[in-house]
């Protein structure tokens, strides 16, 4: 009897190991996956001054971000401004205009300060901060730097997307028949 416990016993610390092996793995895996969202990159915001924001926006910060710029692009009431400009057909080229009123530009401020804060790595980077110090920083070239860099990573991953869709069809078309 004791054989045939002792031999159970190295059966369940073998699986133990195996389990704990994986599990170690898996860890791995999530912690590779997690220091992605950490990186940074340096960007330039204009004469050689840099900034550090994140390189990529985790899921979480990507919705925060979408649905902030979605919410900054309703503000205000888009209204036509005469242009006196005229097409060879006589009626007059239109134009339009965003007319804010003044809870609209304090939410417009208050999203660019959020958009600031949670895309740069400095912890003093804050929404106070920001509000306090308007004196320190210029926020249109910020937050177009942080708009076109964001943009373009947008980009990047629809190209990605495409790309990997691409491969996928042509990978399907070659199989053996």
């Amino acid at each position: 009897m004791a054989s045939k416990s002792q031999a159970e016993a190295k059966l369940v610390a073998k699986y133990k190991d195996k389990t704990t092996e994986e599990d170690l793995k898996w860890q791995r895996e999530i912690e590779q996956l997690e220091q992605r969202t950490e990186e940074h990159t340096d960007l330039d915001i204009g004469d050689g001054v840099k900034i550090a924001i994140y390189t990529r926006l985790s899921e979480k910060r990507k919705r925060l971000y979408a649905g902030l710029v979605k919410e900054l692009k309703s503000l205000g009431t888009k209204t036509k401004v005469g242009t006196g400009v005229y097409d060879e057909d006589g009626r007059e080229i239109e134009e339009w205009t965003i007319k804010l009123n003044e809870s609209d530009e304090n939410r417009g401020e208050e999203i660019a300060y959020e958009i600031m804060a949670f895309t740069t790595i400095n912890p003093v980077f804050t929404v106070e901060w920001f509000k306090e110090n308007p004196d320190k920083f210029v926020m249109e070239e910020l937050l177009n730097n942080i708009f076109m860099f964001y943009n373009l990573q947008a980009m990047r991953w629809v190209e990605q997307a495409v790309s990997t869709k691409s491969f996928r069809t042509k990978s399907d078309r070659s199989k053996l028949r």
